[in-house]
């Protein structure tokens, strides 16, 4: 473990810049100890403790209404996936479960009959895992009703669970004890210890790589490299009297942790510095849930809530001039300079300095465009009304007609390469061209409802969605569309496949749709907004923005459990966007364009260049052989799921490098391999179709 000294301010009735303590009590009706806090957004949330107390509150803690669930002992842990759909869990291994938002609780059974449940959390309606005492670690796959114990391979006690998206997932407990799982919990991997003289209370990741752990004598740890070493950070707190006993982060750089004595501290910045604020109360604090960066909640003893309430941070979007009034339906980058938006009245520009100047290009005929998409700096796609479809090979400056074969408006469109492409719109079309356009193929959808989005993963996997919540799904390339069910009838405007069974949806009254197993099942995750949400975009495994009607904005860090709303302009309606690296534009009404160049898309990853590659390549790691750490670059030609992995000589998988879709151009990767011995080793990228596999020697 290497440790590090962060600065940390004291506060006694002072604040540090942007650290406004604003820490107030709310009334909780209770006086049994509060040992969970969970919130939804930052207005939903529930907290639970002794005598089978629940708490809820709709309008941030303002009033809280009291739930007793009779016949258990005192709840742990509280954890909901959705608005609707949650779990309870008791000291001694009692399991409830609400599907209507807590207004009722039903107790499945026991986690187990013997030792003692710490924390647990859920990734989804049917697998969750509980930790415990006794080195317990527990599976359910079918939602609670059954528990398998899973061998944790220590005998020390493990008291909190983390989840940093569907398959990663960390437990912590005494003596510095960590474990890990890269498969949702059906295995777990011996970590290296943090601190074997400090016992850790709390475990938080924001991605699977970035997390924290607090525990006994104030201490706070940060993992980059997911958990396969430590930095201590300086929390300000510290004594035998003064453990930390929950730390949680709402994205990368917002975290809280509480402890005894009614200690807090904060921090906005990963933990550089780490800011000492003042409760209010003496009182232990057991839990902490921070909803956004500027909204957060403790809980402790004796029925202590407290709130936390600060100004939002400033946006980190900024408005360019596009020069225009009209209303602009897309956009579409191919890299950190190059991109095209179009929209009404025959509007296309152009921009070759990120957004900063844009230009006019004229197709020549008036129609109104609805999407655009390009495959390079050159060739790309423009559709729009009575099946208008455009063609360049020169960036734009000149454009051909394409046949399309259709009359209906075409309101969306995606490549799989330089070939294979579909548009769809209106009366359910969906068209598809193998040779670059100069033909298009009417196929059958056997639905007649507009769609208004497809997006491909690989050239056979695709996804459609439209109006009155209709979403379909090919596996052959189009040949056969099969509906799926999202439980919704309102509008969908948008569907983003992260992976083939990791996938999105989003449209009106803000309903975001979440699926993990290819659309067969879907969960409602809680926006927080009722605007119409037009587009819905994820940079990587975990971090993903929608926008839509009213200025909405929303982020997401950890796999769309939370939503927080970004800054954006009231009164526009945000209609499209598109992301390369660490920036994005969004484009919407009233010429609005939108540009961030810190959108948090790049996460251990560095993207090295921004041409566009031919075709995907993997190259030879550097330097090789290596002692302990090497870089391995790998480059792809479009938005691509990417999975990069290490495998022994013996054949097994031993790490999982990347896992996320990831934008266009060359990416490099450090792979750190100081917890595993000398030998050969094996790196295989796969995209789709293409798989490739190199050799790589370690030597100590």
């Amino acid at each position: 473990m290497k440790k590090v000294f962060s600065v940390f301010v004291l506060l006694a009735g002072l604040s540090a810049p942007g650290l406004i303590a604003q820490w107030s009590q709310q009334s909780s009706g209770t006086v049994n100890n509060l040992y969970s806090v969970f919130f939804i957004n930052n207005n939903t949330g529930w907290c639970a403790g002794g005598g089978g107390t629940i708490l809820k509150t709709t309008n941030g803690g303002s009033s809280w209404s009291l739930t007793s669930v009779f016949g258990v002992d005192q709840f742990v842990s509280i954890h909901f996936i959705n608005d609707n759909t949650g779990w309870g869990v008791t000291y001694l291994y009692k399991l409830v479960k609400t599907t209507n938002a807590g207004t009722n609780w039903s107790i499945l059974g026991e986690v187990n009959n013997s030792n003692p449940v710490n924390s647990m959390k859920f990734v989804d309606a049917n697998t969750g895992i509980a930790v415990g005492n006794s080195a317990s670690i527990y599976r359910t796959t079918n939602g609670g009703f059954n528990w398998a114990q899973i061998p944790s391979l220590t005998f020390r006690v493990l008291r909190s669970v983390y989840f940093a998206d569907l398959n990663t997932g960390y437990a912590v407990g005494d003596s510095g004890t960590v474990r890990k799982t890269t498969n949702a919990g059906a295995d777990w991997n011996v970590m290296p210890v943090v601190n074997a003289l400090y016992n850790l209370n709390s475990v938080c990741f924001v991605n699977p790589n970035t997390g924290w752990a607090s525990g006994q004598f104030g201490k706070i740890y940060k993992t980059t490299n997911g958990a396969s070493s430590w930095e201590e950070q300086a929390s300000g707190i510290s004594g035998i009297s003064n453990p930390l006993h929950a730390i949680h982060f709402s994205d990368i750089n917002s975290g809280c942790a509480v402890g005894s004595n009614g200690n807090i501290t904060r921090t906005t910045n990963g933990g550089t510095s780490w800011v000492v604020q003042s409760s209010g109360v003496t009182n232990v604090l057991l839990g902490v849930h921070f909803p956004t960066g500027s909204t957060g909640f403790a809980v402790g003893v004796q029925g202590k809530i407290l709130n936390y309430s600060a100004a939002p941070p400033a946006s980190d979007w900024s408005l360019l001039n596009s020069g225009h009034t009209g209303q602009f339906s897309s956009i579409h980058f191919v890299n950190q300079n190059t991109g095209w938006t179009l929209g009404s009245n025959d509007t296309i520009l152009r921009t070759t300095n990120g957004g900063a100047n844009w230009s006019v290009l004229n197709t020549g005929v008036n129609n109104i465009y609805y999407s655009a998409y390009f495959n390079d700096i050159n060739t790309g796609y423009i559709a729009g009304y009575n099946g208008a479809l455009y063609k360049t090979t020169n960036g734009g400056a000149n454009w051909s007609a394409l046949t399309s074969g259709t009359g209906q408006i075409l309101l969306s469109m995606d490549f799989v390469n330089s070939n294979t492409g579909f548009a769809a719109g209106t009366m359910g079309t969906i068209i598809k061209t193998t040779n670059a356009g100069a033909n298009w193929q009417l196929l059958n959808t056997n639905i007649t409802a507009s769609i208004h989005s497809i997006k491909f993963i690989g050239q056979n996997t695709g996804f459609a969605c439209g109006a009155s919540g209709k979403i379909i799904k090919t596996t052959n390339g189009g040949a056969n569309w099969s509906e799926l069910s999202g439980n919704t009838a309102v509008t969908l405007y948008s569907i983003e496949p992260v992976s083939p069974a990791v996938l999105y949806a989003a449209g009106d009254n803000g309903n975001i749709l979440f699926s993990v197993n290819g659309g067969a099942n879907w969960i409602t995750q809680s926006s927080g907004s009722s605007n119409t949400i037009r587009t819905i975009k994820f940079l990587n495994g975990v971090t993903g923005y929608a926008a839509g009607f009213n200025g909405t904005i929303l982020k997401t860090t950890n796999n769309g459990a939370n939503w927080t709303t970004v800054t954006g302009i009231p009164n526009r309606n945000y209609l499209a966007m598109s992301f390369y690296g660490n920036s994005g534009w969004v484009s919407g009404d009233a010429g609005s364009i939108l540009k961030s160049t810190n959108t948090g898309g790049v996460i251990g990853i560095t993207q090295t260049g921004n041409e566009l590659p031919e075709g995907f390549s993997l190259s030879q790691n550097y330097p090789n052989p290596f002692n302990p750490a090497t870089n391995i670059e790998f480059s792809i030609p479009k938005e691509s799921y990417i999975n990069l992995e290490i495998y022994d000589a013996l054949g097994r998988r031993v790490e999982i490098l990347v896992n996320s879709k990831l934008n266009p151009g060359t990416h490099k990767v450090n792979w750190n391999a100081s917890n595993y011995p000398s030998g050969v080793y094996f790196y295989t990228i796969s995209a789709g179709n293409y798989r490739e596999t190199k050799r790589l020697v370690l030597v100590k």
